[in-house]
């Protein structure tokens, strides 16, 4: 059945979310070298332990071309039931997710699959990283890379002080807000909204000292 998420929503993170993976790809010849020889084998990408009260992400299915990078395949394409390569996200820890990208890394990932091909992929999610100082530097450069660096470590401080001090109890105000019993089914929509905050807040604090390290 059509919905927005699959004929809008989906299609546009899928691809931004390929160009994102083939410019950390591209960084790093010794991984597209090695997936190379695996041109035209399919991945899927599937989320495990998905804790907000939304729908979880579909799988995502991806194709390794011939330059040994990502493409998704057509709409309508028929595609084999079963894929090369199976890699299962961890998503039940929001928080250190969100930590993790913003240091370059990605989260844990179990593999399934071809065992070849299994080898290469982990070898590549162990050793690629996503080196988001650098391609904030090529972005801005000179004297504005130097502003954005400066930025960063404020923004490091400033955050570190927060995920210090800020202590919501959000259950509490959901109960003072509402009454315990129409709270109760807002408390768990309430942690994950906490978690999903500390997470953003840790994740800038992470980017913020990386910069302040790359420009000393």
């Amino acid at each position: 059945m059509a919905s927005p998420l699959t004929d809008l929503v989906l299609p546009a993170a899928t691809a931004r979310f390929v160009l994102l993976a083939n410019h950390v790809l591209t960084a790093a010849p010794a991984a597209t070298a090695r997936l190379q020889a695996h041109r035209g084998r399919l991945l899927r990408i599937e989320v495990a332990g998905w804790r907000v009260p939304l729908p979880p992400p579909p799988p995502l299915t991806l194709r390794i071309t011939p330059a040994g990078l990502l493409e998704a395949p057509e709409p309508d394409e028929v595609l084999p039931e079963a894929p090369d390569l199976r890699l299962e996200v961890d998503a039940s820890q929001p928080v250190e997710a969100a930590r993790r990208l913003a240091s370059g890394e990605v989260p844990p990932v179990r593999v399934e699959g071809d065992a070849g091909l299994a080898a290469e992929i982990t070898w590549v999610l162990a050793n690629v990283r996503w080196d988001i100082p650098a391609d904030l530097e090529r972005v801005f450069g000179g004297p504005l890379g130097a502003t954005v660096a400066r930025a960063g470590a404020q923004l490091a401080g400033d955050v570190n002080w927060l995920l210090q001090n800020l202590r919501w109890d959000v259950g509490a105000d959901l109960d003072r807000l509402f009454g315990p019993q129409m709270a109760q089914p807002l408390h768990q929509l309430g942690r994950v909204l906490s978690q999903a905050v500390r997470g953003a807040l840790q994740a800038a604090s992470t980017l913020g000292e990386q910069l302040r390290a790359r420009r000393g």
